[in-house]
């Protein structure tokens, strides 16, 4: 699945300084490579199927020439339609079940997110690579113990983490929760042989540390690296990971992580309930639907 168009730049550009890395890194540090996922598969010849949820997303409109009920409006190059209140309700909710049962029954195989794995990497490689990639948040490096994972994110894998982030600080905002976001900031420690970027992560309350609070990632293509073996070592007191809809809860608790029902940093927040809204196509969407179930 593509990046967005801002990304794939980024990525086309890393790629190949990562293949001039390897080619001159090989005969000294024997670096291996595993391929994980690459490429997407390529495209069938054959005619391809409709695709349910993107046809559920657009919804059906009513012109004003074709009613009172709509009325069309111009905005730069796109034509906006408003819709009948019933089938605008109704086109919406056929896009929600959509983008719901798409989650639950997505296979998280290798096959969407980009996954490449280096072996018998050193902390100077690390450091090579993230200063090969600069300031951006894609993709996503991470190191533990000699092995280098290397995670270009698809756009639903962005799509979830944002809408995860955004929904979890208008709950915040909400209930007068003091946070910062630091997005994919990389975390990383020589002397444990450490690095990590989250795909969202905060650091609640107003004191300026050197490490966040909270970690989120979003499980879209499993087969990487076990994150958490990289978080507990780094002090991360709290891991939220997605999937398949759901996110579970991993609380630090001397050197290893424990599963727990709820967040000990935000022990009234519903994460059921905010995972659930995890699934509207916008972020408006998500916010507005999210706080009108809060209201009850």
């Amino acid at each position: 699945m593509a990046l967005p168009a801002d990304t794939e730049p980024v990525i086309e550009t890393f790629t190949h300084e990562v293949s001039i890395f390897l080619t001159r890194s090989a005969p000294r540090a024997s670096v291996q490579k595993t391929i994980v996922a690459i490429d997407p598969p390529p495209a069938s010849s054959e005619s391809t199927p409709p695709d349910p949820v993107a046809e559920s997303s657009q919804a059906p409109t009513v012109s004003a020439t074709e009613g009172r009920s709509g009325a069309s409006f111009a905005s730069g190059r796109s034509i906006f339609a408003l819709q009948a209140p019933r089938v605008r309700l109704r086109a919406m909710l056929s896009t929600m079940v959509a983008h719901s049962e798409r989650f639950r029954m997505h296979v998280d195989t290798p096959s969407e997110d980009h996954i490449v794995q280096l072996h018998d990497a050193s902390w100077e490689d690390y450091e090579r690579l993230l200063a090969i990639r600069g300031d951006k948040s894609a993709p996503r490096i991470t190191y533990l113990e000699g092995t280098l994972q290397i995670m270009s994110p698809s756009r639903d894998h962005e799509s979830i983490k944002t809408l995860l982030g955004r929904l979890l600080e208008a709950w915040c905002a909400d209930h007068g929760v003091e946070l910062m976001a630091f997005g994919s900031w990389t975390i990383k420690e020589r002397q444990d042989e450490r690095g990590v970027e989250a795909d969202e992560c905060y650091i609640f309350g107003t004191e300026r540390r050197n490490r966040p609070d909270l970690a989120i990632e979003v499980e879209w293509t499993r087969g990487g690296l076990n994150k958490l073996e990289v978080y507990h070592k780094l002090g991360i007191a709290e891991v939220w990971r997605w999937r398949k809809g759901v996110l579970q809860v991993h609380l630090l608790r001397g050197d290893e992580y424990i599963e727990a029902p709820r967040s000990a940093l935000l022990p009234d927040l519903d994460l059921a309930l905010l995972a659930s809204f995890a699934d509207r196509p916008t972020i408006t969407q998500a916010i507005r639907d999210y706080r009108a179930a809060l209201a009850g």
